[in-house]
């Protein structure tokens, strides 16, 4: 199954392990033969285009040959990254230095004998069910890039969303394979990947196994949040607006699987935040050229998404989720309350994204358990409504939280006058309404 798709789409690297030693031939696309034509909100490939001539299964996309994992021990590193092919030929010693003392040799060890989180992912490489390949690749790269010192949060987060989008394809592309092989193998897998994982204190969430496409989106934003707080000042007012606007859109996307009333907050924020750096990047002088353009096209995008969410919201609250939408996912367990929780195990429990820091308290019993759901449902509809009322008589949209036009007229342009009228130079602005 994969053969024949190696000799037409891939060139062939021979890369020798960086724990094992082994030389393992890993395919990797040819330029340009390989590109998603169309994209959903996040990122998500929707249509595939290939460059070659032919008739390709429909799973054939750019997750194929993302991944090169040692057949020996199965450490995991991607094909595209030059660091990881290269690694013997340049910078042998700083490559290798960026992994805990011991964990390459660990990895050699356990993986080589099918032990280990490694080692037990290594039995989903499978060449006839793709699933079942695609999900064990990826949480065998996770899994060895937690292995390093100083993990990137850029390379955990984008792993997490393609996990997501495998897990969201389950149906539209991977329908002729089995779902409960992977699911089962990441069972077996997960407690020794939660027993062996190692700590980290810039960790937002502890690196984790989920089992289906919102635990994977939960912990890609966590993530990219902590990529986003640890952008250079080199990185650019452009990347910053991408990343907000990604994490607003995997904000969205939970809400919609979820419906939940803390991820509709979560994704309205992650909206206006985005509007607000989108505005303050128009209005700064300093800034020219297609960077204001962008801003401008992102800022009116982000307008029409929030108004969707809204929609979205009110029809949630109208007729509830719809029948696929998952269920709310139960609070995050700290790593430091793990042992308290782990006197009462469930076998079938999947985790959610564990917290690092800090402490969370024991979550109390849900509404449905001691009676009183409708009450808390009285409590709630009375704080929104206050919450309406205090955004009002604060002149801020109860949509985006921007400021709404009885605050222009009464504050922001009278201001804005003003200091035209101090400086005596031309004034310029763009008004645009998300309402």
């Amino acid at each position: 199954m994969i053969k024949p798709l190696v000799e037409q789409l891939c060139r062939v690297y021979t890369i020798a392990c960086p724990a094992c030693g082994a030389e393992n031939p890993f395919p990797r696309y040819t330029r340009d033969v390989c590109r998603a034509s169309s994209t959903g909100a996040d990122g998500h490939p929707l249509k595939v285009s290939l460059r070659a001539e032919g008739d390709f299964p429909v799973w054939v996309g750019p997750l194929t040959f993302f991944w090169g994992c040692c057949s020996t021990c199965n450490f995991s590193g991607q094909v595209d990254d030059g660091d990881f092919r290269q690694w013997k030929k340049k910078n042998t010693t700083k490559y290798l230095s960026g992994f805990y003392d011991g964990a390459l040799d660990n990895v050699k060890t356990k993986g080589t004998l099918g032990q280990g989180p490694l080692g037990l992912l290594k039995k989903g490489h499978s060449e006839t069910d793709m699933y079942l390949r695609l999900l064990s690749q990826f949480y065998s790269g996770i899994y060895t890039e937690t292995l390093k010192t100083a993990p990137a949060a850029g390379t955990l987060a984008r792993s997490y969303l393609r996990v997501a989008w495998i897990f969201r394809d389950t149906e539209r592309l991977y329908s002729d394979f089995d779902p409960s092989s992977a699911q089962n193998l990441l069972k077996e897998v997960k407690p020794a990947w939660n027993r062996e994982i190692k700590p980290n204190s810039n960790y937002p969430v502890v690196p984790g196994i989920a089992a289906n496409e919102v635990e994977a989106l939960r912990f890609a934003i966590a993530y990219f949040e902590w990529n986003f707080q640890t952008l250079s000042s080199a990185a650019g007012v452009e990347d910053e607006m991408r990343l907000m606007t990604l994490m607003a859109e995997i904000s969205y996307r939970i809400y919609e699987q979820t419906g939940d009333e803390a991820d509709f907050t979560k994704a309205q924020n992650g909206f206006s935040g985005t509007m607000q750096k989108c505005l303050s990047v128009v209005n700064d002088k300093s800034i020219v050229g297609g960077a204001v353009n962008r801003a401008k096209d992102t800022l009116e995008k982000s307008g029409d998404r929030g108004r969707e969410l809204r929609a979205l919201k009110d029809s949630y609250d109208k007729n509830g989720p719809s029948e696929t939408a998952s269920p709310p996912p139960p609070p995050p367990v700290s790593k430091k309350s793990a042992p308290a929780a782990a006197k009462t195990p469930k076998a079938d429990t999947v985790d959610a994204p564990a917290k690092a820091k800090p402490a969370v308290p024991a979550a109390a019993d849900p509404p449905s358990a001691n009676g009183s759901d409708s009450s808390v449902q009285k409590k709630v509809e009375q704080l929104d409504k206050e919450n309406r009322r205090w955004m009002r008589l604060a002149s801020t949209s109860e949509l985006t939280g921007l400021p709404n036009s009885l605050m222009l007229k009464r504050l922001l342009l009278p201001g804005l006058f003003k200091a035209v009228a101090a400086k005596r130079q031309p004034l310029g602005c763009i008004l645009i309404s998300p309402e």
